[in-house]
């Protein structure tokens, strides 16, 4: 009889202790110590990056939701482990009733709360757009003013599928959270157009790669695509250059069998007389390391001839010439100016080897393909074909040529690269239908794309969301203060106006940092600032649901309420 009692208590009796460990207050003390240091990082990473990457890899993750969980997990029981609940104890009950409430209303606004960033200018007309901290593609079209579908971290559109207006329909069918767009080539040109797809591999340097190479292109691994003009273009390009290395970038200026060949060092802005000619050649400017920026300007890089280029003036008589000659051997002279009768001299300008280079020749018009490789080991040249594989020169670098195309088209690729990158740039890739025919297109993020579907265009973004406020927002000053005696920053602050158009309200406010302002039931807080501009400001803009707001409102009450129970109804209790 004993055996019986004693064995149908002990699951009771296990679950007792078990509930009396998750109510117990060492296991609060651990989970309030954990939230605490999470909290604490939070905050320095925060400083470190952005809000949005804090809530993205903090506050919305499902360890930290586990974790407030957890916490109320420990309070719900702590609480049940003492019923029934006598008098004295409504004031502890109604605490942790109240506590479990707070937790709730904080896992709720991060969760179903709208959050936002606004950048605002001092002297710009006011704003009422947010952007969102979450992805969506938007859709827009004549008939289709503005459709948004929300995409979440793994790529899923929510809907997956939507039926747009005119019998489309758009679909989601692939996510890549790291992507790249590549330049490929395709055939399909009208024209005679080469490209080349090589392919690096080394297993020294564990690299192994693919790229297309076009007319006039250049790899990093200083592999190029030449089209030669004719039979004799060809042969010099791929016939070794004449005998003993050049120490220096020289200059050499040929007419009929008269011969100019001098260093370009000491002799930029002279006049230069071909011995036994009436030719005289003016160099203009000279650029040990041409380089082209951003803006298309021609900029000089180093001082070192990585590639020489030079430009001349040849004036003979009546005629006057100008050119662009290039270090490079696979570059032809390039005319600037010309004025009276052709002058006819051949020009050159003759450079050090740097580094090993290979060239890839393509005969205009033809399908033949050849190569001309410079490096350690001398010079080799001969004609290549697809699958055919080639050493660069360089540790165990190889390079294989895998397609050769005669009439090539350049186009777009995205390929996807490894997650984990710190700024990754995702892609998606969607199809719009109209039951007949489809058209698909891999979006970058923020960068829009244009796409018909029955002669329609549609214009499609995967980029961040945004929301648009029911009134505006303008920045009138922002201040940057500082400790007297030096400049070190002691705080900041933005002044906004804010202002309805309907109701015809407005109001002004300071914003500094654990220091928001509420306006509308928007709550604006300052997110960040640049100390290199003291004109702009980032608000971050706050919003949660109505019963959001009373869970933790009503949550705050309750933990007062019980806490005022506890220590001043003592006698009441």
């Amino acid at each position: 009889m004993g055996v019986l009692w004693h064995g149908a208590a002990s699951p009771v009796i296990n679950l007792r202790q078990t509930a009396k460990l998750l109510g117990s207050l060492k296991l609060a003390v651990a989970l309030l110590s954990i939230v605490t240091a999470v909290l604490i990082a939070a905050t320095f990473y925060e400083s470190h990056t952005t809000t949005a990457a804090v809530t993205a890899h903090v506050y919305r993750t499902w360890w930290f939701n586990a974790l407030l969980g957890a916490i109320g997990v420990n309070l719900a029981t702590a609480a049940v482990l003492r019923w029934p609940w006598k008098r004295h104890q409504v004031g502890f009950i109604v605490t942790h009733a109240g506590l479990i409430l707070i937790l709730g209303g904080c896992s709720a606004s991060f969760h179903f709360g709208t959050e936002g960033l606004m950048g605002l200018r001092v002297g710009e007309p006011p704003s009422n757009t947010v952007q969102l901290e979450e992805r969506a593609l938007i859709v827009m079209s004549p008939e289709v003013t503005r459709q948004t579908l929300r995409v979440d971290r793994r790529g899923n559109v929510h809907p997956h599928k939507v039926s747009l207006p005119g019998g489309l329909q758009l679909t989601l069918d692939e996510f890549h959270a790291n992507a790249s767009s590549e330049t490929v080539a395709r055939e399909g040109a009208t024209e005679w157009s080469p490209a080349v797809q090589i392919r690096l591999h080394s297993t020294m340097a564990a690299h192994d790669a693919r790229q297309w190479l076009f007319a006039g292109s250049r790899s990093a691994a200083n592999i190029s695509l030449v089209v030669a003009a004719d039979a004799a273009h060809l042969s010099r390009l791929t016939n070794a250059p004449p005998a003993g290395a050049v120490k220096e970038v020289r200059l050499v200026v040929a007419l009929q069998d008269r011969r100019l060949d001098v260093p370009m060092r000491g002799n930029v802005e002279k006049d230069l007389t071909v011995p036994g000619t009436d030719l005289t050649v003016r160099v203009l400017n000279y650029w040990p390391d041409f380089r082209m920026n951003e803006k298309h300007e021609i900029v000089n890089a180093s001082d070192e001839p990585n590639n020489p280029v030079a430009m001349l003036s040849l004036t003979r008589g009546e005629s006057a010439e100008r050119w662009f000659v290039f270090g490079n051997p696979q570059m032809r002279p390039l005319p600037r100016e010309q004025r009276g009768t052709p002058i006819g001299a051949e020009l050159q300008l003759l450079a050090p080897v740097q580094q090993a280079q290979m060239t890839l020749v393509a005969l205009d018009g033809s399908s033949g393909l050849f190569f001309a490789a410079q490096n350690k080991d001398g010079f080799k040249s001969g004609p290549v074909t697809p699958g055919q594989t080639l050493e660069l020169g360089w540790m165990d670098a190889r390079m294989t040529v895998e397609r050769f195309l005669t009439n090539a088209v350049p186009g777009k690729e995205v390929v996807r690269l490894p997650d984990g990158a710190e700024q990754p740039q995702p892609a998606l890739r969607v199809t719009v239908s109209d039951g007949k025919t489809s058209s698909s297109e891999w979006l970058l993020f923020g960068q829009p794309v244009v796409l018909r579907s029955a002669g329609k265009p549609m214009h499609l973004m995967f980029g961040w969301d945004s929301m648009p406020l029911p009134f505006t927002v303008a920045l009138e000053d922002f201040v940057v203060e500082r400790d007297e005696g030096n400049h070190n920053v002691a705080g900041w602050m933005s002044k906004v106006r804010f202002a309805d158009a309907v109701t015809g309200a407005e109001k002004r406010a300071d914003v500094w940092m654990n220091h928001p302002a509420v306006f509308k039931g928007y709550k604006f807080s300052q997110a960040s600032w640049n100390p290199q501009d003291l004109q702009y400001t980032v608000l971050q803009v706050k919003k949660d649901p109505l019963w959001v707001i009373v869970l933790t409102w009503g949550g705050s009450g309750l933990t007062i309420i019980g806490i005022g129970l506890m220590f001043y109804a003592r006698r009441w209790v």
